[in-house]
């Protein structure tokens, strides 16, 4: 027994020094871990796959009670296996690990924190060591508190709401050290796996540069589209003040004198009849001696108002055609034009590429979001999948679900759309029992 204590505080003082801490918070790729993703994703690393065994995860309301209940539940596997298990508690953008260590004398829980906490460890990273789980359930509770006005005001947006909230990724620690054959093994797994990814990391480099590309001609375009709008606009005013100056020239020429003004020409008897002399004057009057010429005259007004009215037509015409070619131009630049939308998750914008919308609630996701939110319910056997923004609105009268149209265009792997499938076959599935089944006494 004594061998095992001077063994297990070997440990504890191993993971009190401050070299452990140096190497976890200044590891090289711990940036690179953290970018990945979720925590299955950084699971999915060889050499953590290998080390530690994932149990079970858990979604809950932020408090004293479900902190007691993870804080149980890694005990009680501490206990059963006889190895040290660990919870790793998330609510973005926190991060904080719960261990409870194996071999110890009693129990003994240790709170890894990465981030500095005023009036608790302001330098930096801490290890804080708890021997109680009602202990360390407190400190979780007072490290991620939250106002719990937020559930109450109805007017909050959801968003703020999610904050009372966080999920716990239970793991195992693989009893048995590695062999030599092992640790090949896992560095020829590693070794594929950079390939693999390295391989990934060229296609998508391959594919931004397409991308850069397409997008930089794209905006060419638009410049010159632009630019012909511009030129379009100047010519249809132009256009628009030749037609308004022909109006006006073909209503002057078109205006004849009035027959009031004729028969002002004309002199009147007092009774308001035409004279007697009127035959006179008429007779020594210019038209009465050159009729052809009066013709004549006639003649050429008629063709100039014909000729007026010609052009006014046909600029009339030009006109609307140049009004309609304008309307098409306005209606190409504003399709071409791409449209952006929030994700409801990362809060990030996002164009309509991107866009995954939940039915019949309508929410709207980027896809990357929306397929890890699905497949952390897939591996939880968690069925129907609820929209997340239906879960935080609690007063919602219907609720959006991921249905097999939208996991087929999340682009899942073959082993999670199976999961999938059966879950949705479990809806429809009964038990049937063999009557003449006799159990094994």
């Amino acid at each position: 027994m004594s061998g095992h204590t001077e063994e297990h505080n070997a440990g504890v003082n191993k993971v009190l020094s401050g070299e452990t801490t140096e190497y976890i918070v200044t590891h090289p790729g711990r940036s690179q871990y953290s970018r990945e993703g979720g925590v299955d994703e950084i699971h999915k690393i060889p050499i953590f796959r290998k080390c530690l065994k994932i149990v079970t995860s858990d979604y809950g309301q932020a408090g004293l009670q479900y902190f007691e209940k993870l804080i149980g539940r890694i005990a009680g596997y501490t206990k059963s296996y006889s190895a040290s298990s660990c919870v790793i508690i998330t609510r973005p953008p926190e991060i904080v690990a719960c261990f409870c260590l194996a071999d110890a004398p009693g129990e003994l829980f240790v709170i890894f924190d990465s981030h500095p906490r005023p009036g608790k460890h302001p330098n930096g990273a801490a290890f804080i060591f708890k021997n109680s789980a009602r202990s360390t359930a407190e400190y979780l509770t007072d490290l991620l508190r939250y106002d719990e006005r937020l559930l109450s005001d109805s007017t909050i947006q959801w968003q703020a709401q999610l904050l009372a909230h966080c999920s716990g990724d239970i793991f195992i620690a693989r009893r048995h050290g590695f062999t030599s054959s092992q640790w090949a093994e896992l560095a020829l797994d590693a070794s594929l796996e950079l390939l693999r990814l390295q391989s990934h990391v060229r296609s998508l480099e391959n594919d931004n540069e397409n991308l850069s590309s397409d997008k930089q001609r794209l905006r060419v375009e638009v410049e010159d589209l632009e630019d012909q709008l511009l030129e379009l606009d100047d010519e249809f005013e132009q256009l628009k003040a030749r037609y308004e100056q022909l109006s006006k020239s073909y209503q002057h020429n078109t205006s004849s004198p009035s027959s009031s003004t004729a028969r002002r020409l004309v002199p009147r008897s007092p009774l308001g009849t035409p004279s007697a002399t009127i035959g006179t004057s008429a007779r020594n009057t210019p038209s009465s001696r050159h009729p052809a010429a009066q013709d004549k005259q006639k003649h050429q007004s008629d063709l100039g108002t014909e000729s007026t009215a010609a052009l006014a037509i046909e600029m009339q015409l030009a006109f609307d055609e140049e009004n309609r070619r304008l309307e098409r131009e306005r209606k190409h630049l504003k399709d071409i034009q791409p449209e952006f939308f929030d994700c409801n998750i990362c809060f990030e914008r996002h164009q309509d590429d991107f866009l995954a919308r939940v039915v019949p609630c309508g929410h709207s996701y980027c896809r990357p979001c929306l397929r890890a939110y699905a497949v952390s319910k897939i591996m939880d056997h968690r069925f129907p999948i609820i929209c997340p923004s239906c879960v935080a609105d609690r007063d919602r009268p219907e609720h959006g679900e991921l249905d097999d149209f939208a996991i087929q265009q999340l682009g899942l792997d073959e082993k999670q759309y199976q999961i999938f499938n059966e879950m949705q076959m479990d809806r429809f599935s009964t038990i049937i029992h063999c009557r003449k089944y006799v159990p094994p006494s």
